[in-house]
């Protein structure tokens, strides 16, 4: 695996700062599977269990009869199933309070608040690094950067106060200020932004100026992804493209029905994704309808591209539809799954894992492009939307090689 992580350094892209883990998600799975019942509990091991409870009501008593200072109930609770989140060893779990599972919900439909970035963790700072500032948001009006570290959130030193405690003070309600202060070039940089209603926009398209080569970049794959896909195809049709590049850089994922949507228009008939237990055994298979797109096609993928968009271009080349470009993916083959609790919380779980349609599952390793790219260092700290076509190294190999596509094999 190309990057080895825990719970608390997982990559996370936060568009808007908001929480999207690398991911294919199942929001409705468990109620699906367990209708009218309750997240069961693990009574293996019952003995262990009642030693959990016993030490954390003793520990509990302590606290509650020495500590000196003032106990927030509210961010105990929170600690606490964090905690066992963490203990558990699910890299990709997450227990979610019932404010968070409300905003997570909406983000997930396209519902979106917030400044108008995207961050990654700083695996040697523990800050929050700014790797995407969306074009037309209150971010980039107030001059946010890509490369930005995120020191200072609400008055709290970001680095004291961990990661996701850190992106929770970022979130807020439409109208709030957002007040945080970056270190940018060894200088501290503040800023004062108004939060604002941003259009959910996971799919940007235009023509390249070849006049035959459409270009779409996907960001993440949720509820509205889909549509806009298939939008995008249909108008840059209309503009007379006959090849496209498929651009999944930083794209970290999403949505189960999301990313099967979205490869049902392009594929052929037959499987889109196989779901199996940790043995390798198919629970489950998501099949396509005839209806395909036929066309040269280039994916370009970095480091970044996780989990649903990992799976997208497995299944393209799968079927032989396109040429991938880029650096070795994330590497991410498991899935998630929320389970809603009593109390309005819910809980993010391992619990599947998927494999492409037809080859083997990438999980801890990655997806190795056929075009080994590494983006020209002095792009590196740009965001990929400020680059230009012409500057864009990567881009101009994955044109070069639909340009052998034709040569080699028609425009079909």
């Amino acid at each position: 695996m190309k990057k080895r992580v825990s719970i608390l350094t997982t990559i996370i892209i936060a568009l808007v700062c908001v929480i999207v883990t690398f991911q294919i998600t199942a929001v409705a799975y468990w109620k699906r599977q367990h209708s009218g019942s309750s997240a069961p509990a693990d009574t293996s091991d019952t003995s262990s269990y009642e030693s959990l409870k016993e030490k954390l009501d003793e520990i509990n008593g302590i606290y509650r009869e020495y500590y000196i200072g003032e106990i927030d109930e509210e961010s105990l609770e929170r600690g606490v199933m964090m905690g066992y989140v963490y203990g558990a060893g699910d890299q990709f779990g997450e227990y979610m309070d019932p404010e968070s599972y409300k905003e997570y919900l909406k983000e997930s439909g396209g519902e979106l608040v917030g400044i108008g970035i995207m961050v990654i963790e700083d695996l040697s700072t523990g800050l929050m690094q700014v790797v995407e500032v969306m074009p037309g948001t209150p971010a980039e009006e107030a001059g946010l950067q890509v490369g930005d570290l995120i020191a200072f959130v609400a008055g709290e030193d970001a680095a004291a106060i961990g990661y996701y405690r850190a992106l929770d003070l970022m979130r807020g309600e439409e109208g709030s200020t957002a007040v945080f202060s970056v270190y940018r070039g060894g200088e501290q940089v503040d800023f004062r932004i108004v939060r604002k209603k941003i259009e959910s926009v996971s799919v940007t398209h235009r023509m390249y100026s070849d006049g035959k080569t459409g270009i779409i970049r996907i960001t993440g794959f949720e509820e509205p992804t889909p549509g806009q896909f298939i939008d995008a195809m249909k108008d840059l049709r209309a503009q007379g493209a006959e090849r496209y590049v498929f651009d999944l850089r930083n794209n970290g994922g999403g949505l189960l029905t999301a990313i099967t949507e979205t490869l049902d228009y392009l594929l052929p008939n037959g499987p889109i994704i196989r779901i199996t237990d940790k043995d390798g055994n198919v629970l489950e298979t998501v099949n396509s309808d005839k209806g395909e797109v036929v066309a040269p096609m280039a994916v370009l993928v970095n480091g970044n591209t996780a989990s649903a968009a990992e799976l997208f271009t497995a299944a393209l080349r799968d079927y032989d539809k396109s040429v991938t470009v880029g650096t070795t993916t994330y590497g991410k083959g498991s899935m998630q799954t929320i389970v809603p609790l009593s109390d309005g919380s819910a809980v993010r779980i391992s619990f599947r894992m998927y494999s492409p349609p037809k080859s083997d599952n990438y999980h801890g390793v990655g997806i190795k492009p056929d075009v080994e790219v590494e983006l020209d260092p002095s792009l590196k700290n740009l965001s990929l939307f400020a680059i230009t076509d012409e500057q864009d190294n990567q881009l101009q190999a994955a044109i070069a090689e639909l340009d052998k596509w034709q040569e080699t094999r028609g425009a079909n």
